[in-house]
């Protein structure tokens, strides 16, 4: 037997759906809408959706590392130039012209040496010979330095303790050698005389006393 759908003023009517597909149809609906959310909210896109995962800043932290270099500290044994000096070796303490006379004595530890009057001296004139020599008090002993040769204040001290003498007379040109009261070695060169004035020029070196 054949049947035909039923009709409505004429016109045949659509066939409902069965209930259980259209609920099948409303969930995968909200399925797909559920989806859409966690994809948007984990970073994937989605329309009008922002993901806190996806726009996260990425922060890079610098570091900067100060190194603070320590000075050297000068060692107290170098000399200006930086340089160590040598063992035994005996610093310069004064050096310059002198004009001596026969009616003074003068004292060799003081910078620079001076006259004096007391007992503290190093050297003193006696007299002039024939514009040539001059010939020195015996207060110190004092050692007459090999002609062209000029010693240093090692030298000095060797040539005091032995080939000193009681007095010496020195010509014009020459150097010697004595040691002070105080212990300081001294190299006094003749460079001029004057026979009327009873006055001669030297230059003199006085090293510091040594260790």
């Amino acid at each position: 037997m054949t049947y035909s759908d039923p009709t409505t003023n004429g016109a045949s009517r659509a066939k409902k759906p069965p209930e259980h597909w259209v609920a099948v149809a409303a969930l995968i609906t909200a399925a797909t809408g559920v989806l859409t959310f966690l994809a948007g909210y984990i970073g994937l896109p989605a329309a009008g959706f922002d993901s806190p995962a996806g726009s996260a800043a990425t922060v890079t932290a610098t570091t900067t590392v100060t190194t603070t270099a320590t000075p050297k500290t000068p060692d107290s044994s170098e000399t200006s130039d930086g340089k160590t000096p040598s063992a035994g070796s005996v610093t310069e303490r004064w050096s310059g012209p002198l004009l001596i006379t026969s009616v003074r004595d003068y004292d060799l530890d003081l910078t620079p040496p001076e006259t004096t009057v007391s007992t503290t001296t190093d050297i003193g004139l006696v007299e002039t010979s024939d514009g040539q020599e001059a010939v020195f008090d015996d207060y110190n002993p004092l050692a007459l330095v090999p002609e062209g040769e000029e010693p240093d204040a090692a030298g000095c001290a060797l040539l005091s303790k032995t080939q000193s003498k009681s007095g010496l007379s020195v010509k014009v040109g020459r150097s010697f050698c004595l040691r002070t009261d105080k212990g300081r070695s001294v190299l006094v060169t003749v460079k001029a005389l004057n026979v009327d004035a009873v006055t001669i020029d030297v230059t003199i070196r006085v090293w510091e006393k040594g260790q």
